[in-house]
């Protein structure tokens, strides 16, 4: 029986690296549903039909726009507009559709709404299937995958990232994790080689190998979000002599 992917996203749904990252799901035999579930874009247009109707409209042209590139890559696809509120959209399709796997895609953290919600750890503690969160950040033109791990499958591999900073910086890391770091789109610099500058505060993290792929990378740098840290701490020192 093919296996079935469900892809939850809006205003990220028409990202290449997004349709890119399905297809590569999907492989060659799967069955693809996209659901978008629609915006309000205020307390006004909630209660206004007109803003019900622009919508939806702005919701259902990119699901079509995103369909017909998946269909044109010969994958089995449908699209739908769901329910506004993410996890009820997910409910419904999840209960129609029976996917194997779930992925969500967002806007980074602080221009996340869904993220602000925690939709993404409340859709892993609800279904007893992976669901993979794709953080897509259109106006720097990357992604980021969080692959959430098949319980029937073997753990997989973390790796350590490491993150220096000053010593303001890293009192404000350790109480408050690592958005405190983060730059604009929050995402935190790291290296996958330990830091050798003695005067810094190095903060380790073991990250899963799949959750650095597809990141940008600068010799040993790359740039991760600040959430996924978070998600993954608490950070740990690597030189506990920098403790008070």
């Amino acid at each position: 029986m093919p296996r079935r992917l469900l892809v939850v996203a809006n205003e990220t749904i028409a990202s290449p690296h997004l349709a890119g990252e399905v297809r590569r799901r999907a492989g060659g035999d799967a069955d693809v549903l996209v659901v978008a579930p629609r915006l309000h874009r205020g307390r006004l247009d909630h209660w206004l039909s007109s803003g019900e109707e622009r919508a939806r409209a702005a919701a259902t042209d990119r699901l079509e726009a995103t369909v017909a590139a998946l269909a044109a890559d010969g994958l089995r696809v449908e699209g739908r507009v769901g329910d506004p509120d993410p996890l009820q959209a997910m409910d419904d399709a999840v209960r129609e559709f029976g996917p194997d796997e779930v992925v969500i895609s967002t806007h980074p953290p602080g221009r996340s709404q869904w993220l602000e919600r925690r939709i993404v750890q409340e859709a892993r503690t609800r279904y007893g299937f992976p669901v993979t969160h794709l953080t897509v950040d259109l106006e720097a033109g990357t992604m980021a995958v969080d692959a959430d791990r098949d319980p029937a499958a073997p753990p997989e591999e973390a790796v350590p990232v490491y993150h220096a900073s000053g010593y303001d910086e890293a009192m404000r890391i350790r109480s408050r994790g690592f958005r405190e770091a983060a730059q604009p789109g929050g995402w935190v610099e790291v290296s996958t080689d330990e830091p050798a500058d003695g005067d810094a505060v190095v903060f380790a993290v073991r990250v899963p190998r799949s959750a650095l792929e597809g990141l940008a990378r600068d010799g040993a740098g790359v740039r991760v979000p600040a959430a996924l840290l978070d998600a993954h701490g608490p950070p740990v020192e690597t030189d506990i002599s920098h403790a008070e």
